[in-house]
């Protein structure tokens, strides 16, 4: 049952549509047990018979993957309606992260390796990606840029922040390896949020209005790549998220091996330090939001998102 707008005007001041606020939510707790091992697995692997190198290509396997659950995402949301894929997305995670943790792992095979962590990549993305979907549905005109502000405050806000947090402590109490098993309850748990307590109706859906509901499955899953040449500036934007996503999974390979084996962190000190970047990033989401609404997102993607995060790039290599 969803509760008018009117009995919550405090989310309303705050930029969040009250029929969507579960799914930031749901989204959060998912987004933290997907963060839970991403500042950490590859050192464990290192650690645990596997080269670095291997993992370096399974963790680039997973990013192809992450791609195409990324394309997934919208375009089955448009076919079927959001719900559905977010549903889809958080199954995908917990099936495959089982196959990972109790066959993968203990058989110290390469390409089971591969095989269930690298196609797990394509969950999240259609569990978050199709709420920012849905967001973007059925929030008010007026309130996309915030709402989408608080969406990217919940997704980083899991991962890597919240998630990096929660594995500082439970690996020192249960261990790594039963720590990619909490993680496994905090997606679980994030997909029930969602499940139960998401009720807007407008991603039960399919997002196709009349005239197009009747092309075929193959021309609407096309429509998100081929816009790419009917759309020259969608292209830009493309090229511009690669090159901005590039890196930043690159992070996951590098940058633990770095502050911890040339720099001198301990694994806490590391995960800590990842948890502060996450919580002053998570912080500014909805302030982003709210000044693209006002200034537009053009200027704060190039002045806050490009040169602001090369210069960063540089101080986090120059400071240590």
């Amino acid at each position: 049952m969803t509760t008018s707008p009117a009995n919550h005007p405090w989310l309303i001041r705050l930029g969040i549509p009250p029929a969507l606020a579960w799914g930031y939510v749901a989204v959060l707790l998912f987004m933290i047990g997907d963060g839970v091992e991403s500042n950490y697995l590859a050192p464990y692997l290192h650690e645990n018979g596997f080269s670095l190198n291997i993992a370096a290509a399974v963790i680039a396997f997973y990013g192809v993957t992450v791609t195409l659950g990324s394309w997934l995402a919208g375009s089955l949301s448009t076919l079927i309606g959001p719900r559905k894929v977010m549903l889809a997305g958080g199954v995908i995670w917990i099936v495959f992260e089982v196959l990972f943790l109790a066959i993968a792992l203990p058989s110290h095979s390469v390409a089971l390796l591969a095989l269930t962590y690298g196609l797990r990549g394509v969950a999240y993305p259609m569990f978050a990606y199709a709420f920012l979907v849905w967001i973007q549905a059925a929030a008010p005109a007026d309130m996309r840029g915030s709402a989408t502000g608080w969406f990217w405050l919940a997704f980083t806000g899991g991962l890597p922040t919240l998630g990096s947090l929660v594995a500082i402590f439970s690996i020192q109490l249960i261990g790594e390896y039963a720590t990619f098993w909490l993680s496994l309850g905090l997606v679980a748990l994030g997909l029930l949020v969602m499940a139960i307590a998401l009720k807007e109706r407008s991603g039960y859906q399919s997002l196709l209005d009349k005239q197009h509901r009747q092309q075929s499955v193959a021309r609407t899953l096309m429509g998100g790549i081929d816009i790419l040449w009917r759309e020259p500036r969608i292209a830009a934007a493309a090229v511009v998220r690669i090159i901005n996503t590039t890196p930043y999974f690159g992070f996951f390979i590098f940058l633990p091996g770095f502050f911890t084996e040339q720099i001198g962190f301990t694994q806490t000190e590391y995960l800590s330090l990842i948890t502060i970047m996450g919580l002053v990033g998570m912080s500014f989401n909805p302030i982003v939001g709210k000044l693209s609404d006002r200034i537009g997102w053009r200027k704060v993607l190039t002045v806050f998102g490009g040169l602001g995060s090369g210069i960063s790039m540089l101080l986090m290599y120059f400071v240590p």
